[in-house]
């Protein structure tokens, strides 16, 4: 009964910020219920116990309700010849990972056309020097507070911001670029995780600054990012009505890529596209002992 309260609640996040919590995992709460079905029904001739079954039931598909459209296949894909192809890879490095090097290593493997770096420091920003040949196009910003970003290219930038949607010191990068002579905009982002009330407050005021951002833009655009949310949260609802994207893992499942190692695994990392653009490709890299698995994307536009 507990779980099937939690599930209930996990639906009113936009009510209070641990409701909202409670909404990021639904995969553990459907692999429960599962477990709570099959349990159950060993013992369904026992008159106490269907009740129990159909309440499992019932939590089982709430929560498939709001996971399976995932692996729903998205439109199909345009195959015009004069489509342009690009790759992305997205990556929370985890300021104090001292395995550096693997990152630097899955880069020069995969060639992406773009590199996105979260909580790069220093340190970080040093090592990651070492791609300067095959990514002339940079925008390094390093903190020590697990909020630093950089955006590496390899195409030049027709145009670079610095914008921190959520006025809260936490910058984020927005940049043009040219593809085969077609523009498309890339947003790296990484806003704060909704731990307590004002965090899930600044959250949700960074997706609203973000949705903004985006509606004023005409060109194709991305959004990747740690955004420390999910597909159930409230916030994440909000962003992307408010600003039509579309997640990048639509059709390929949970994917989740964070935490490494841990059963409370959840998609936390994010590349959203507009309309204009459509994925060919996304799966999760092999670790670089961060905390998070990177994200490689293959897109076309």
């Amino acid at each position: 009964m507990l779980l099937f309260i939690i599930t209930l609640l996990s639906f009113w996040g936009h009510y209070f910020y641990i409701f909202e919590l409670l909404s990021h995992f639904k995969q553990q709460y459907l692999f429960l219920f599962l477990l709570s079905i099959g349990f159950f029904s060993l013992f369904f001739r026992r008159k106490y116990t269907r009740k129990w079954l159909i309440v499992s039931i019932i939590g089982f598909s709430l929560n498939a309700l709001v996971i399976f459209p995932l692996y729903l296949a998205p439109t199909a894909l345009k195959t015009p010849t004069e489509n342009k192809q690009f790759s992305l890879l997205l990556s929370n490095v985890l300021t104090s990972n001292p395995s550096k090097q693997k990152l630097v290593k899955l880069i020069q493997q995969q060639q992406p056309t773009f590199v996105i770096a979260l909580e790069i420091d220093t340190l970080w920003a040093n090592v990651l020097k070492e791609i300067k040949t095959d990514y002339p196009y940079q925008r390094v910003i390093p903190r020590s507070d697990n909020f630093g970003i950089a955006l590496y290219s390899k195409h030049p930038f027709d145009h670079i911001d610095i914008v921190d949607f959520a006025n809260n010191d936490i910058p984020s990068i927005s940049a043009t670029v040219k593809i085969d002579g077609k523009e498309i905009r890339i947003i790296a982002t990484h806003p704060l995780p909704p731990f307590n009330e004002m965090f899930t407050l600044e959250q949700k005021d960074h997706f609203q600054a973000l949705a903004q951002y985006i509606n004023r833009n005409k060109t194709p655009i991305i959004v990747a990012g740690d955004l420390n949310t999910t597909f159930w949260s409230s916030a994440y609802k909000q962003l992307m009505t408010s600003s039509a994207l579309k997640n990048t893992r639509q059709g390929h499942g949970i994917i989740p890529s964070w935490s490494v190692n841990s059963i409370l695994q959840l998609p936390l990392d994010h590349v959203l596209i507009s309309q204009q653009v459509q994925t060919i490709n996304i799966q999760t890299m092999e670790s670089i002992d961060s905390d998070h698995l990177p994200i490689y994307v293959e897109l076309t536009f």
